[in-house]
């Protein structure tokens, strides 16, 4: 993937041997916290690095050593996730070597060997040399003892890198804790979600917004009552910091997740099946995600012009529900595999994609080392000798997703994908 200018500082701390006697241990939550966000941020192109369970020290030499090595101008996330500690009106982070007091007595944790063995959340005196060109601080931490009155835990954090623009996002609101299970925080999984490649969002607000609207989702199904997002941004570069595209951003993912359990297919289930299609959707929901995700790679390895996303969620609301006698009843289970076929379908085609990268498409004409796949797409492309004598020299250019040529070659590609699946029939709508 191109550089984007992107880097990431992944903080999680499970274990607190010196505060487990007040603080629950979240060392499940916390590795899977890491797990999620980083793979989704490693998809929207930065370089993350992951620092479990650190001590204070280590976080402050971490996040030090960080934000002075950002390229500059570039956007530096800085994230963590374990307890947090409000303390008068300031916040700290738990390290993993923080003391606790002897007991939850509010006075206990203004003693100095206690205080001193926090991190505060204001993060700005270790961004000093910072030259990115944007900071996002991210705090999941609002766990435990929460504190009914006054403001949202890190809600007081404003001051970023001196020269830069700056972006703060807490995990609840006031007088909430930061809700969450072994699988995860609710918080973390939907920002996750968010800055996941394969959704829409792509700039600053709008991966913020989105994680916050899944997250009130997630806590109002799982605790029957919404938990409220916190964005904060630096009283300097506010418009600009909001408008920063920070992920990549696709169309993908929720539209085929949402046609699995819309789709006018499941009018035709008799009403008293509705225990088993809330979980055979659930199971399509899955398939989707994964059938989303070796579409997107496939594209990767070899962009395609003439993709069609929207080709399942039309196939999914219009063709098949028309395509059924009027009054027709099926059961939860032949809808789950007439919409499994979909993208099943879709799964099929990506690894035909894959595998036409490998046989180097874009060369044209025959090659003296070609395997059987290479050859059957070598009599492909003499079925059309004027677009391959266009192509002929394929050999001296590079490839571009932006050019006419690859457009013409994965015109081809179609073609062989078409036959690979055994008939013309298996081409796209309109080829």
């Amino acid at each position: 993937m191109k550089d984007k200018g992107r880097v990431a500082l992944l903080i999680g701390v499970g274990r607190n041997p010196g505060a487990e006697h007040l603080l629950p241990s979240l060392e499940a939550t916390v590795t899977a916290d890491l797990e999620a966000l980083g793979a989704s941020l490693r998809g929207s192109g930065y370089e993350v690095r992951t620092l479990l369970n650190p001590t204070r020290n280590e976080i402050t030499a971490g996040i030090s050593g960080f934000s002075g090595g950002a390229p500059r101008g570039s956007t530096a996330l800085v994230y963590f996730t374990g307890h947090g500690v409000r303390i008068g009106t300031t916040d700290h982070l738990v390290p993993a070597d923080a003391r606790a007091p002897a007991s939850d007595d509010p006075a206990g944790w203004e003693q100095p060997h206690v205080r001193e063995s926090l991190l505060e959340a204001d993060i700005s005196r270790y961004l000093a040399d910072c030259t990115a060109g944007t900071v996002l601080w991210v705090i999941d931490a609002c766990r435990w003892g929460v504190d009914e009155q006054g403001a949202a835990f890190g809600s007081n954090v404003v001051a970023g890198p001196p020269h830069g623009g700056f972006a703060m996002m807490t995990s609840c609101g006031p007088g909430e804790p930061s809700g969450f299970a072994e699988t995860g925080s609710f918080f973390t999984a939907s920002l996750a979600r968010a800055f996941d490649p394969l959704t829409e969002a792509t700039t600053v607000e709008q991966v913020y917004r989105a994680a916050e609207r899944a997250t009130h989702a997630l806590s109002l199904r799982a605790l029957g009552r919404p938990q409220k997002v916190g964005l904060y941004y630096g009283n300097d570069l506010a418009e600009r910091t909001k408008a920063l595209e920070v992920a990549e951003g696709r169309r993908l993912l929720e539209p085929w997740q949402d046609v699995v359990r819309t789709s006018a297919l499941w009018e035709r289930v008799p009403a008293g099946d509705a225990e088993a299609v809330a979980h055979l959707q659930d199971c399509l929901s899955r398939l989707a995600a994964q059938a989303a995700r070796h579409v997107h790679h496939a594209q990767q390895r070899l962009p395609d012009p003439w993709a069609d996303d929207e080709y399942p969620v039309r196939l999914l609301t219009e063709r098949l529900p028309q395509l059924l006698p009027k009054g027709a009843e099926l059961s939860a289970l032949e809808v789950t595999a007439l919409i499994a076929g979909v993208l099943l379908h879709e799964t099929a085609w990506a690894d035909r994609l894959s595998q036409a990268a490998e046989s180097r498409p874009r060369l044209v004409r025959r090659r003296p080392d070609a395997d059987g796949r290479r050859r059957h797409y070598e009599q492909i492309t003499e079925q059309y000798p004027q677009i391959t004598e266009k192509l002929a020299d394929a050999y001296s250019w590079l490839a571009d997703p932006g050019d006419d040529r690859h457009a013409v070659t994965l015109w081809l590609v179609h073609r062989w994908i078409g036959e690979r699946f055994g008939g013309a029939c298996a081409c796209r709508p309109g080829w």
